[in-house]
């Protein structure tokens, strides 16, 4: 059975950081292929500390149906904090809970449970939980948090400031939770850390290997592109001079795990995507079991058990061969775009 997925992203155009680009592009690969059936995207709404961006990008995700020929339809996220939240504003305002009913339908509706892939804010799945816990406890496959840091001496990692609460009522959600940290520590200069998912990459490495679609799916959104004509844009010539300044770049990634996770998927030491069920001790991550406490702050404290639980923290195998394994995989993915 293919897991049923719901994508939750922060993706603007003009992006904040275009990770979620190639987050999106790595989910309709696996949509593409067969592996899931991505039934939503949840857009983000921009926060007011990112007003000087662009709106949701429902460009790109556009763009990624027309490529693989799908129709996964997409829903724009609340501005509203969910503290503020109550069944009346829910029902009256439609406007600004469609991301949240979207989730509620597809729970309700569905004959199996769904999987919640999170690589943005937290406030939507966060209200949706306050309104139908009962929801989440029966029909929620599983929900890929990846968000927050691994040391709970560190500063806020920055999806959980947005909202820190939201982060806090999303960690204690009524079901399982594999939790993906963003970094161990919240610092400037970012490297990898057993206990969190970052990696980098430079992006020559996959982005000429690409179909010509995928090519300037990506050199538009990179470039920044302010062309009306985002459709015809695909399948122009390429522009050379942007494309390769977009290739010079280094791209920092950090949903690339938990996406692949999702699927029933993992990355094996030679970088190679295999099903998780057939890797044993190969594979480059892994999810430990935990006890954790998240309070309202967003600050997680953590410790491994063996005891029952529903939360589990992602953990790298092998540090030295986690990037290049990972770069590996995505490259591996996304060339079978067509």
């Amino acid at each position: 059975m293919k897991p049923i997925v719901i994508h939750q992203t922060d993706i603007y155009h003009h992006h904040l950081d275009a990770d979620d680009h190639w987050d999106l592009a790595c989910q309709f690969a696996l949509y593409y292929l067969n592996e899931i059936n991505l039934v939503g995207i949840i857009a983000d709404n921009v926060p007011k500390i990112r007003l000087n961006h662009g709106d949701p990008a429902v460009f790109a995700i556009s763009q990624m149906n027309y490529i693989t020929g799908s129709y996964v339809p997409v829903a724009i996220g609340t501005k509203i904090k969910p503290s503020l939240v109550n069944s009346s504003m829910y029902n009256e305002k439609a406007n600004e809970f469609a991301a949240v009913k979207m989730i509620e339908r597809t729970l309700r509706n569905s004959n199996e449970k769904v999987v919640i892939q999170m690589v943005g804010s937290c406030k939507d799945v966060a209200i949706a939980i306050m309104l139908f816990p009962e929801l989440f406890k029966e029909k929620c496959a599983a929900i890929y948090l990846n968000a927050g840091v691994s040391n709970s001496l560190s500063k806020t990692e920055y999806n959980v400031s947005l909202d820190p609460r939201s982060f806090n009522i999303v960690f204690n959600a009524p079901c399982p939770l594999y939790w993906l940290p963003s970094h161990m520590n919240f610092v400037d200069n970012y490297t990898v850390e057993k206990y969190a998912t970052y990696y980098k990459f430079k992006q020559e490495a996959i982005l000429p290997y690409l179909s010509k679609s995928v090519k300037n799916y990506f050199t538009y959104a990179l470039g920044k592109s302010n062309d009306i004509n985002w459709l015809n844009y695909l399948s122009k010539a390429e522009r050379s001079e942007v494309f390769n300044t977009i290739c010079n770049d280094y791209r920092n990634m950090w949903s690339t795990a938990g996406i692949l996770s999702a699927a029933g998927k993992v990355v094996t030491k030679s970088g190679n995507i295999v099903a998780a069920d057939t890797v044993g001790d190969n594979a480059i991550f892994k999810y430990e079991k935990i006890q954790a406490q998240c309070d309202i702050n967003g600050k997680v404290d953590w410790e491994f058990t063996n005891e029952i639980t529903n939360k589990y923290i992602f953990t790298i195998t092998d540090m030295e061969l986690y990037q290049d394994c990972m770069i590996n995989a995505m490259k591996e993915l996304l060339v079978k775009l067509p």
